[in-house]
């Protein structure tokens, strides 16, 4: 069994993977690549469509193209976790829809803020309590791990629209 710890969604692929991070969080990782593709090691790739696999050693997967990615393996500190787990940032609750070859509604509490970037790059940010629609989880059992994922990093450029309910 080949070693993975990250996940990362496109509009047609669910890509379960290693990313040679450099011990820095997925999310600042994301952010801060300034490469178009993104080296991927141990590869499974799920077609979000039908269900088929595809598996190499080694691939390449478009930033751009990334809608939500997630840390299988959390190798944070101690304080990263109690940053995520922290209550009174995450105040408030949305509804994002990416629509595209796979139509997806991703749920859950944000920080203030989050949203507003205005830096022109394509910077991801973190979804707490996250619930993701859209993916036909009975095409492939491997798409269940998308019904159960406690947060979700996303590409603010892959979303359409964004509902807010502050609280």
């Amino acid at each position: 069994m080949e070693y993975v710890k990250d996940v990362l969604v496109t509009d047609r692929y669910m890509v379960k993977c290693l990313i040679n991070t450099g011990e820095r969080r997925l999310t600042d990782f994301l952010s801060l690549f300034k490469r178009d593709f993104i080296p991927v090691n141990n590869v499974t790739m799920i077609d979000l469509r039908n269900g088929t696999t595809f598996s190499s050693h080694r691939a390449m997967v478009r930033k751009e193209d990334i809608v939500v990615a997630h840390e299988l393996l959390d190798l944070a500190s101690d304080a990263s976790l109690r940053n995520l787990q922290s209550q009174e940032v995450w105040t408030h609750q949305v509804d994002m829809y990416h629509t595209g070859m796979t139509d997806l509604e991703i749920s859950g509490l944000v920080r203030p803020g989050s949203l507003d970037r205005s830096d022109g790059g394509v910077g991801f940010f973190v979804i707490r309590d996250a619930r993701m629609q859209g993916v036909n989880v009975s095409l492939n059992p491997e798409l269940k791990i998308l019904a159960s994922l406690p947060y979700l990093i996303v590409n603010r450029k892959q979303i359409s629209l964004v509902m807010t309910h502050c609280g």
